[in-house]
């Protein structure tokens, strides 16, 4: 633990980084289930960085530990053991995370455990998109009903069988411009969106592009080149 923080802070002195942690950092946390290809065994982790323009130029990865499960106490552990080792955990200011109940909870939540251990007030910067996927998830959950594993069958099906699926997309079935006039409208709008954004190469992440590309060719516009991605 001591020669870790020891060589954490020489790479704080060479970036120039350690006075500007000392104003306050900005910390966001992302949860994920890592596969390890060597082995197959699947790992829980919890992304862990520092941010905090124009002290900190960009993010800096502090570290992926792996965590025993899901729970906002295994979260906080192995957050604020990176935080110590990094001799920054009285700088954090800001918690950035998903509007998750291991993340938000009043008691147990890793950011509420956090912010007590800190022991000072921080500002929660919830990640918004988080609530569109819940309101997605409720939709999912009134027509297929609700599951009890993470990942869902008929999707997992989907995934495998991908390969056998014919994937030509000259015949697909598209948006039904005879709907209302109104709807016509916002479908046009948002192809016209939609194929300026992706003429313009504005889009940060692949599978937002992905997203945007189905909008667009769902409602009738145009995307070149274009193949289905396989799920997941």
């Amino acid at each position: 633990m001591g020669k870790t923080r020891i060589k954490n802070k020489d790479w704080l002195h060479a970036h120039g980084t350690e006075s500007s942690l000392s104003i306050g950092t900005k910390l966001p946390l992302k949860r994920a289930v890592m596969k390890r290809y060597l082995t197959g065994n699947i790992d829980d982790r919890v992304a862990v960085l520092v941010s905090g323009k124009p002290q900190i130029e960009s993010p800096k990865l502090l570290g992926i530990p792996v965590i025993p499960d899901s729970t906002g106490v295994a979260q906080h552990r192995a957050i604020v053991d990176l935080l110590e080792d990094w001799g920054i955990l009285k700088n954090v200011i800001g918690l950035c995370f998903h509007t998750t109940a291991s993340n938000t909870g009043r008691l147990k939540s890793s950011a509420t455990i956090i912010e007590s251990t800190v022991g000072h007030s921080v500002l929660w910067l919830a990640c918004r998109h988080h609530v569109y996927e819940l309101h997605v998830k409720h939709v999912s959950d009134s027509i297929i009903g609700k599951r009890n594993s993470p990942s869902e069958a008929l999707f997992v099906r989907f995934q495998k069988e991908w390969p056998n699926i014919d994937q030509d997309h000259t015949n697909l079935s598209l948006f039904d411009f005879d709907l209302d006039v109104e709807l016509q409208n916002i479908a046009h709008s948002v192809v016209d969106w939609g194929t300026e954004r992706l003429e313009n190469e504005t889009i940060p992440r692949e599978d937002y592009r992905e997203l945007l590309q189905l909008t667009v060719l769902f409602l009738g516009g145009s995307v070149y080149p274009f193949s289905f991605r396989k799920p997941g």
